[in-house]
């Protein structure tokens, strides 16, 4: 598994989804995951992105790019 969590809730990474994920902030509010990955293929394969999002969905301006690590 790459993701556990611990006993508290407390999420546990593994270090190979350490390695591949990178952290964006600063996004405007309308930036789409879709938008994000297409940008970010500038620097090699993207596997997904995750823009974080409030409980009403809308972006809350942040989020991971995991790339592919070939």
């Amino acid at each position: 598994r790459i993701e556990e969590r611990e006993p508290r809730g407390e999420r546990v990474v593994s270090d190979e989804l350490r390695r591949k994920r990178v952290f964006v902030g600063n996004l405007s509010f309308q930036t789409s995951w879709q938008k994000l990955k297409d940008y970010m293929r500038k620097i090699g394969k993207v596997e997904r992105v995750d823009i974080f999002e409030n409980r009403s969905g809308e972006s809350k301006g942040f989020g991971y790019v995991f790339r592919d690590k070939e």
